[in-house]
């Protein structure tokens, strides 16, 4: 036996060792990645300190390849994006990455090849392209799949990177070489500081949270899905809010938990305000259990007998199926099932989207979706004012929201669509002050169920006849 292992050992071996080492074909632009000090191999940190409105902004990017984090800081209060080579993501206060979907992604991604210098390494995945010189540069044609062709212009002498441009010759980025050691880390400006780093670069995952199997809980409010909640061993009740981020903590129920706001952020809502952060060690909501919640303070609002909103970037690690003739909600992992009628989402700053049309006639526009707002859907007077031929007005009411109150012109449109979703009859109120249109928690009602899932980028609205799907 023994002899017969060797034998069949041997020529695999050789084969694999033969095959290690057969050569890469070299790039056409290796010297660049060479000058670089191959930079794409390496993690490495910039930081760059900057005072603006009288305030200290620390911003750190780690890159590691084409992977870029990108945080600033005001003290420990943290923001950025995350590109993970093929994505781009917002992040908040709690790290939760949301992707950005009206973006330029597909320049990115050759872009990040680019002034990583990925692009001039013999295992780069892309197609590179030398051209003509010009003067004292060398320029290459840069294609990564997913991506859109760039062309790399570098100094024909050093093979320093310069600049990054389009196929039409506009310049999309000017870049500064900044030294750590033998290696260079190129960016779009200056940095203070640039340190090789030794572990690995890992993208942001929000608050870690864990989903103990599937749960029902009841819904305590009549008009919005406020729920009871345990936070740090104290009973509570919490406002699911998807059209809210960072999530959210009362003032009276801070000082009942005796808690002190730290940092400061700037809060827009139907007012504006400067307020403080509460850390929230644990919260449970059914079966799920979010560990490290970051929360902003709010004021209370009028008539609504909540302690707690959970923001988009609570829920994102969790499926939610809002019932409410039966005055519950379903709390369960996030899942690949549907079943209903889909509504895309698209994601803006961590705040989820949805395509309307309000009319036959009218254009699709972007919608908040927004289960804070009891509402089917909510407009700024502005555009009402604009087109009053939407709806006719019914009666003038009072909206409240965070931060204040505004007045509203409420009505009912004929017909309207929500990805492809028909609703005939919906209301409406044109707020003032409101910034932008909302499509509001009445959607559930009208669904029978309503099943939202950020990971998935999607809701679902299911009639009464139909169940949504629940995992095993």
């Amino acid at each position: 036996m023994g002899f017969a292992s060797r034998a069949w050992c041997g020529p695999l071996v050789l084969g694999l060792v033969l095959l290690a080492a057969a050569p890469r074909e070299e790039s056409p632009a290796a010297p660049i990645a060479v000058a670089a000090g191959h930079p794409s191999r390496l993690h490495l940190r910039a930081t760059t300190t900057r005072i603006r409105d009288n305030r200290t902004i620390v911003e750190t990017v780690d890159v590691a390849g084409t992977r870029r984090l990108v945080r600033r800081c005001r003290e420990d209060l943290c923001t950025g994006t995350w590109f993970d080579g093929k994505q781009l993501a917002d992040f908040g206060i709690n790290g939760t990455p949301f992707p950005q979907t009206g973006s330029e992604v597909d320049v990115l991604i050759t872009y990040a090849a680019i002034i990583s210098t990925e692009f001039a390494e013999p295992d780069f995945a892309g197609q590179v392209e030398p051209l003509a010189a010009a003067g004292d540069t060398e320029r290459f044609r840069v294609l990564v799949p997913g991506g859109v062709a760039l062309i790399a212009v570098a100094n024909a002498r050093t093979h320093d990177l310069l600049r990054i441009e389009a196929l039409d010759g506009s310049v999309l980025g000017t870049l500064s070489a900044n030294r750590v050691g033998d290696t260079t880390l190129y960016g779009d400006h200056p940095y203070q500081s640039v340190v090789r780093v030794a572990e690995p670069l890992r993208g942001p995952t929000g608050p870690p949270t864990t989903i103990a199997g599937e749960s029902d809980i009841p819904i305590v409010s009549p008009t919005l899905p406020i729920v009871p909640c345990i936070v740090d061993e104290r009973h509570a009740n919490c406002l699911i809010d998807t059209g809210t981020t960072p999530s959210g903590i009362t003032l009276d129920f801070a000082e009942r938990l005796k808690r002190e706001p730290h940092g400061e952020m700037e809060i827009s809502a139907l007012g504006s305000y400067v307020t403080g952060v509460i850390d929230i060690a644990s919260l449970s909501i059914g079966s799920a259990t979010i560990k490290q919640l970051r929360t902003v303070v709010v004021p209370q609002t009028r008539g609504l007998n909540f302690d707690v909103i959970l923001g988009s970037d609570a829920l994102a690690g969790m499926r939610i199926i809002f019932d409410p003739a039966r005055h519950s909600v379903h709390i369960g992992e996030s899942t690949l099932h549907g079943g209903g009628t889909e509504i895309p989402l698209q994601f803006d700053g961590g705040i989820p989207y949805v395509s309307a049309k309000l009319s036959a006639t009218s254009a699709s526009q972007r919608l908040v979706f927004d289960t804070g707002d009891n509402g089917t859907f909510s407009i700024p007077f502005d555009a009402y004012r604009i087109n009053q031929g939407l709806f006719p007005p019914l009666k003038n009411v009072k909206t409240y929201g965070l931060g204040g109150s505004a007045d509203a012109i409420s009505g009912q449109l004929p017909s309207a669509n929500i990805g492809a979703l028909t609703l005939e009859r919906a209301d409406i109120q044109a707020v003032r002050g409101l910034p932008e249109g909302h499509v509001g928690y009445a959607l559930a009602e009208r669904c029978g169920r309503l099943a939202i899932d950020f990971n998935q980028r999607r809701i679902d609205c299911f009639d009464r006849e139909r169940t949504p799907p629940r995992m095993p």
